[in-house]
């Protein structure tokens, strides 16, 4: 089987690296918003004016999302970067 830098060239094999770093920014981002959109939603810590219910359960889909799509983009598959609930 043939390596990925032997089928690409330089410059795009240089894009196909710099494109996996970012995935990788892509799921440790997501990691962060969907710890933040639980504390938000559960509220933690208690604030004076805390935040509405919608907003951290927003957030916390948006990090979800991101890390899915940041792993699937990592792997390169197109088909696990769809975020499914459910089975």
């Amino acid at each position: 089987m043939k390596r990925i830098r032997d089928v690409l060239n330089p410059a795009d094999y240089r894009n196909y690296i710099l494109i996996r770093a970012v995935s990788i920014l892509f799921v440790i981002t997501g990691a962060i918003y969907a710890v933040a959109g639980i504390t938000v939603f559960i509220g933690i810590p208690p604030i004076a004016r805390p935040l509405p219910f919608g907003i951290g359960l927003f957030i916390f889909v948006l990090g979800l999302s991101a890390f899915v799509g940041g792993i699937a983009l990592f792997n390169g598959t197109r088909r696990s970067s769809t975020l499914r609930l459910c089975c």
